[in-house]
């Protein structure tokens, strides 16, 4: 999903868990806001803390990580997953220009 796209779905009042598989450095440069965080990496060990019922979008820098994390919980069963495509690089390009890029 693009993030223009989501960020309409957002301010037209949609709920949606945002999960970002980056690295708890990458966080400390720039975030979405009210993430749930969980590396790449730790999704298979922390499954209970995504919700199976509210949509979830999952980011990362640049899309290729969270579209693995896509995959990966679409393999588990889990449905209304999607992708950030481009992450939050493209977020900060199309969507704010104001979060840090890197």
């Amino acid at each position: 999903m693009s993030p223009k796209d989501f960020n309409q779905r957002i301010q037209n009042g949609e709920t949606w868990c945002i999960l970002d598989v980056r690295e708890n450095e990458e966080l400390q440069i720039c975030q979405l806001p009210n993430v749930l965080h969980i590396p790449l990496q730790s999704i298979p060990k922390q499954l209970d803390k995504i919700s199976r019922s509210t949509p979830t979008i999952i980011v990362c820098h640049l899309g290729d990580r969270s579209q693995v994390a896509v995959h990966y919980l679409m393999q588990k069963g889990y449905e209304n997953i999607y992708n950030l495509d481009g992450g939050v690089d493209y977020w900060s390009l199309t969507v704010d220009p104001d979060l840090p890029r890197y």
